[in-house]
């Protein structure tokens, strides 16, 4: 019986074809390289930039975001579809990284979760 997507992808109108193939396949490649436990719905926007927490102004101009999945709520990453397909392809890999880290209970400075997000982006691109 076929494994069932983790990762659910959905985007709003104005998103590039390029970046929605790219997206799609970069999520493909992590759920299968990667062990995804939880359900993580991905929206990709038109927009240059997301907003997390409307109230809290430091994480108003960002490229992606993620909270954590809940027992009721699946994990949620939300990316910025205006940015160059390097750049959206970066943001969905570093998003993911950070529930990959909480998923095994490790810590996750901002710099570390990058790094790694650029070493997954090269293994999946050969």
């Amino acid at each position: 019986m076929p494994r069932l997507c983790r990762i659910r992808l959905r985007f709003a109108p104005g998103v590039s074809a390029l970046i929605r193939t790219r997206l799609m396949y970069l999520a493909r490649w992590f759920e299968v390289t990667q062990n995804v436990e939880h359900e993580i719905s991905v929206s990709v926007g038109p927009d240059s930039y997301v907003i997390s927490d409307p109230s809290d102004r430091e994480y108003r101009d960002r490229q992606g975001c993620f909270s954590y999945p809940t027992k009721r709520e699946p994990g949620r990453i939300k990316v910025a579809g205006r940015q160059s397909i390097q750049e959206a392809s970066l943001t969905l890999l570093h998003e993911l990284v950070h529930y990959d880290r909480w998923r095994l209970g490790k810590t996750h400075g901002e710099v570390r979760v990058e790094r790694e997000a650029v070493k997954l982006l090269i293994q999946a691109m050969r």
